[in-house]
């Protein structure tokens, strides 16, 4: 039985299944999206999901791998993505990752977070990079940040992109939020939904990660549901004092660090690079 994906790809997959059965499906990134498509829910006992180990397959539930034994590449895939042992390699090797900022208040936030739980086998080392302002997707954006700044850096690097979404507005500020508050100011952001009655937002964080100049980046993207207020507590972080989550009384600004770190768009976010990280470093 042949499964082919409706795609211009042109890399040759062979998906052996514990019964023996093959299957092949063309591809050029093995993604989420394409292992669904081929493996509907309910039908294999999983062995192992990819046997690669790629971060598409571990980023997969345990019901989506449900139904993989095996994924054993006939002609390699695009060497763009982190499947390559030569790639894992550099990841157990890894001392330390960048973070691309300047902001120390940030940097002590994110080390806090990642720190929580599981120490992590690198140290984390802002530094400080002149990044172009880009347009286009969330996380077309992050990712196309996160090569410049490997190539910049020549090694492990994440960087961040953080967004504020209005619904009212279909989501705008978003990515230009910083751009917004530095024109306007938490008032003006205040007077765009003043003849809203829809105040609800959502603050959205997200990480882009690579070890090294050559791997594409994977992206953890966390978010938060709240509302626009009207400015309150200090602005440490920018856009902090309009933005109330929901659940609670007070601003981000408001809240003591331990609280907002286990709510935040951005504890949500690191909360997967975490995990990703923490697996990384295994043999495949």
């Amino acid at each position: 039985m042949s499964v082919k994906l409706p795609t211009a790809a042109s890399n040759r997959y062979t998906f052996a299944s514990h019964s023996g059965a093959q299957h092949s499906a063309e591809r050029v990134l093995l993604g989420a999206t394409s292992l669904r498509v081929l493996f509907p829910a309910g039908s294999r006992k999983l062995v192992r999901a990819a046997a690669d180990r790629t971060p598409a397959s571990r980023a997969f539930t345990d019901s989506s791998l449900n139904h993989i034994s095996h994924i054993l590449p006939v002609v390699y895939p695009h060497p763009l993505t982190p499947l390559h042992k030569e790639h894992r390699k550099r990841v157990r090797d890894m001392r330390q990752i960048f973070f691309a900022t300047g902001n120390q208040n940030k940097l002590k936030e994110t080390v806090a977070i990642l720190d929580s739980g599981h120490h992590l086998p690198f140290a984390i080392k802002s530094v400080n990079l002149d990044l172009p302002e880009l347009q286009g997707e969330d996380t077309d954006i992050a990712k196309e940040k996160c090569r410049i700044a490997a190539s910049k850096v020549e090694g492990a690097v994440m960087v961040e992109d953080t967004s504020l979404c209005f619904n009212a507005y279909k989501g705008l500020p978003g990515p230009y939020i910083k751009w917004f508050l530095g024109r306007i100011g938490h008032e003006g952001l205040n007077n765009m939904l003043a003849a809203y009655e829809d105040k609800s937002a959502y603050a959205q964080c997200i990480f882009a990660f690579t070890p090294g100049p050559g791997v594409e980046p994977e992206v953890f993207v966390g978010r938060t549901e709240g509302k626009i207020v009207p400015a309150r507590g200090d602005a440490v972080f920018g856009w902090d004092p309009i933005f109330q989550p929901d659940g609670f009384d007070v601003t981000y600004s408001e809240m003591d660090k331990a609280t907002k770190n286990t709510i935040s768009h951005r504890f949500r976010a690191l909360q997967k690079l975490r995990d990703y990280l923490m697996t990384l470093p295994e043999d495949g």
